[in-house]
């Protein structure tokens, strides 16, 4: 299996989460992880302002699925109501 991560699932890889272990054995199983170029950004642009600013996490997104497991997860979400 050839497991692609996106931004999120990424984040996951590095951060204890709710979705942490999921994706700890996804990549466990996997013949091969991918992602695309930008994730390699958003993900370390998200984990600079986390951890070296302190300040929180917002994800901007109009993906209903994405924007519950934000919620889900702690994020701070926009738009703040589920679109």
């Amino acid at each position: 299996m050839i497991a692609y991560l996106d931004s999120s699932a990424l984040v996951k890889r590095y951060v204890e989460e709710p979705g942490s272990r999921e994706v700890a054995g996804l990549i466990e199983q996997a013949a091969l992880a991918g992602t695309a170029v930008i994730t390699l950004v958003e993900v370390a642009a998200a984990l600079f302002w986390s951890e070296m600013l302190g300040e929180p996490v917002a994800l901007a997104t109009w993906d209903r699925q994405l924007w519950k497991a934000a919620r889900e997860s702690g994020l701070e979400t926009i738009p703040r109501k589920q679109p």
